[in-house]
């Protein structure tokens, strides 16, 4: 099959391969809640949360408040939810928060993952 007119083989410098490998190093954001009515009931505290796209071999390079729209008690009370989950573990369309307390407040995050997707 010819290639389409005005590219040559000169311009083709990477294979899909090497594309893919490429496109799962750009990191992807993830808009999550995880709901305070979503932990265990016992230590030590999980909560799994549904998110589309991720894999279980997806790298989180950063987890952060999502404070978007907010101020004053609601702008400390999303920060403090946020602050109370301490790891997070991804899985096939699922994410895993661990807590070493239950928390008593949704907790909305920005996740960002590198081959996520």
């Amino acid at each position: 099959m010819p290639l389409p007119e005005g590219i040559n083989t000169k311009q083709l410098r990477h294979t899909a391969a090497q594309i893919d490998d490429l496109l799962d190093a750009v990191p992807l954001d993830y808009a999550v809640t995880v709901p305070a009515s979503g932990w265990t009931e016992s230590a030590p505290y999980t909560a799994t949360v549904s998110v589309p796209g991720m894999t279980a071999d997806a790298v989180i390079t950063d987890a952060v408040p999502d404070i978007t729209g907010l101020s004053g008690t609601a702008l400390a009370d999303a920060l403090a939810a946020a602050a109370s989950w301490t790891t997070v573990e991804p899985g096939t369309n699922t994410l895993i928060f661990s807590a070493d307390a239950k928390p008593a407040a949704d907790i909305k995050l920005i996740v960002r993952a590198k081959g996520g997707d």
